[in-house]
């Protein structure tokens, strides 16, 4: 039995995080989408399902709190959302606005793909009960 490719929604105003994420992360996650404005993220999340979200927490016009509550008030999707944040208080930012997980950047790309990992095997338990 094959797995199912995971959709992965990275939204990042840093055009060169963007492309570094997506090209380590397609080696596992056989689809992963880029956004490099919230605005074209909530565009994409109207038009396609993701198994995922990875928001950086500052961007111009419109930070990751406010895109993580426009996604939520817009029931554009209810997939697991992990916040992205140079802050150290990353977590507790991540927890006070209904994402699943955070990190704090710089990270190590393997400490992403565990968060990816049990983040996607969690929602898939929850699925099946």
């Amino acid at each position: 039995m094959g797995t199912i490719a995971k959709r992965i929604l990275l939204v990042d105003d840093d055009i060169d995080v963007l492309m570094g994420l997506q090209m380590v992360l397609e080696d596992q996650f056989e689809v992963v989408e880029v956004a490099s404005n919230p605005e074209h993220a909530l565009l994409m999340l109207q038009t396609s399902v993701f198994d995922v979200v990875v928001v950086d927490l500052m961007m111009p016009t419109m930070d990751g709190t406010k895109l993580i509550h426009e996604i939520r008030s817009r029931k554009l999707s209810t997939a697991p959302i992990i916040l992205m944040s140079a802050y150290p208080d990353a977590q507790e930012t991540a927890e006070l606005n209904g994402a699943a997980d955070s990190i704090c950047k710089p990270f190590d790309i393997e400490v992403l793909e565990h968060k990816l990992h049990r983040i996607l095997a969690k929602s898939e338990f929850n699925l099946q009960v």
